[in-house]
């Protein structure tokens, strides 16, 4: 079985025209010293694909060019207000809404940021039950294996 894997922009319009929900955060997966790798990743609350990417940085930049490398304009993003999202605010391309986790919204159904909250604290427990520790070389390959296998899970049900 060959699966090739997928690098084409994820979200959009749906089949009716409705802009896909993409939830969007980051998280600190690893910090040593001054060192810090985040994963900034986004998931189709309703289709369940996903784009990862591992950063040293969370800013404004970085956010932005993550969200316009990975997904196609009419995307819908939810995500929990950090600042480095304020380029929404101002793009024309893409629709957003925040969710303050500070005072306990995290938003409902395919509105909610717990999609994505729910794969940091998957991977993380997945990663250190393999490794002890969260692996420091080469991490962002360890980030796109799940990314990609993630992807294809359906594929790969279907072939057994």
């Amino acid at each position: 079985m060959k699966i090739k894997y997928d690098t084409t922009l994820i979200g959009g319009f749906d089949h009716h025209g409705r802009p896909i929900i993409v939830a969007l955060d980051e998280s600190l997966f690893i910090k040593v010293n001054d060192q810090q790798i985040w994963v900034i990743g986004g998931i189709e609350t309703k289709y369940q694909k996903i784009r990862l990417t591992t950063t040293q940085s969370r800013d404004m930049q970085t956010l932005e060019k993550f969200v316009n490398d990975n997904f196609m304009e009419g995307t819908h993003f939810t995500h929990d207000g950090w600042t480095g999202y304020n380029f929404l605010s101002n793009n024309i391309n893409y629709s957003h809404e925040s969710h303050n986790h500070g005072n306990g919204d995290f938003g409902e159904g395919y509105h909610s940021t717990s999609h994505i909250e729910s794969l940091w604290a998957n991977l993380k427990k997945i990663l250190t039950r393999l490794y002890g520790i969260l692996p420091g070389n080469n991490f962002n390959l360890f980030i796109k294996e799940v990314e990609f296998l993630y992807n294809i899970r359906e594929k790969i049900k279907k072939k057994l």
